[in-house]
């Protein structure tokens, strides 16, 4: 008998099993769990041979998302294929887009709470020389009054940010972000000033409530094993360990482990996102600890912080 152990990483993400048409709930981290916790649920539906549609709904049973993907979800985030329409959870329409091969193509529209438009963006979906995905074109921008900022790809903008829950404003010339832009998080902990030339982030610094000032060249830099995958490959190949009982019982299976890198490269919150067997469970979650300390923390905008990891651990017998 022959054992084997396979790793991969996922970032962000989690991992829940699920057959056609099943209800899972999700909660405000956008990870599956028990219905007591969740802010929405959602369903599956075969539409043809070929396309799923994926419907997700907020708890008051209002519509949060629904897009089209090819191969069943193996975590919340999906591989979209075609129209996606995103809502608030007053049934106001959010987004309205399309992918190719989970890809923004063509027009993405962007609404506020009051559905008027905020703004329109044209995804190229091309490549560049360096095999790079060119920057997307900022086509209009609106404020919530329904004044026009932006038009044709020129103006001065202020906007927020939901992925960054930031307030930012700056000047588009040909759809793309240039010359200073600057921005601050609603919560305060940090403000930021920043260079763009046609798109391309310059370099940054950011100041926080604390008065220390940041910076920076890159505007997030993710955790890393010190040595990089590589040498986490060959630390957990040498660390990880087959438990006996589950040899015996010959149960294998892929353990997701979900942790947080803290700012001091440690190791907190780990724990089992699908469980395979106790044994094999808590065996991952052992290896995981054995990481504490030998991580390079992550930054963003040159500020350390904290980073959730999804990491999946295969044990198999051949």
């Amino acid at each position: 008998m022959k054992l084997s152990f396979i790793f991969c990483f996922v970032f962000f993400t989690s991992l829940t099993a699920f057959a056609k048409n099943d209800t899972l709930y999700f909660s405000k981290g956008n990870i599956y769990c028990k219905k007591v916790d969740a802010i929405g649920f959602r369903n599956f539906f075969l539409k043809d041979s070929i396309h799923i549609q994926v419907r997700d709904y907020w708890m008051n049973k209002k519509l949060k998302a629904v897009g089209y993907t090819k191969t069943f979800p193996q975590n919340f985030s999906y591989k979209k294929e075609g129209l996606y329409h995103e809502y608030y959870e007053n049934g106001v329409l959010k987004e309205k887009s399309t992918y190719v091969d989970d890809e923004l193509s063509g027009l993405q529209k962007l609404y506020f709470r009051n559905g008027k438009l905020f703004k329109s963006i044209f995804h190229e979906n091309i490549k560049d020389e360096n095999k790079s995905t060119l920057p997307p074109f900022t086509k209009e921008v609106w404020d919530s009054l329904g004044n026009q900022l932006v038009k044709d790809g020129f103006g001065s903008s202020k906007e927020f940010n939901n992925e960054l829950d930031a307030l930012e404003e700056g000047v588009y010339r040909n759809g793309l972000r240039d010359s200073v832009w600057t921005g601050c998080y609603t919560n305060g902990k940090l403000c930021y000033r920043e260079n763009y030339s046609e798109g391309k982030f310059i370099k940054g610094i950011s100041n926080d409530t604390f008065g220390e000032t940041y910076n920076y060249e890159q505007i997030s830099e993710a955790a890393e094993f010190k040595g990089g995958l590589r040498e986490l490959y060959k630390f957990i190949g040498t660390n990880l360990k087959f438990p006996i009982d589950a040899i015996k019982a010959r149960v294998s299976g892929k353990v997701f482990v979900k942790f947080v890198v803290e700012k001091d490269g440690s190791i907190e919150d780990i724990y089992v996102l699908d469980s395979v067997h106790p044994s094999l469970d808590k065996e991952a979650i052992s290896v995981i600890k054995k990481t504490s300390k030998k991580w390079t923390p992550g930054k963003q905008r040159g500020m350390l912080v904290r980073v959730f990891y999804t990491m999946p651990i295969s044990f198999i017998i051949e």
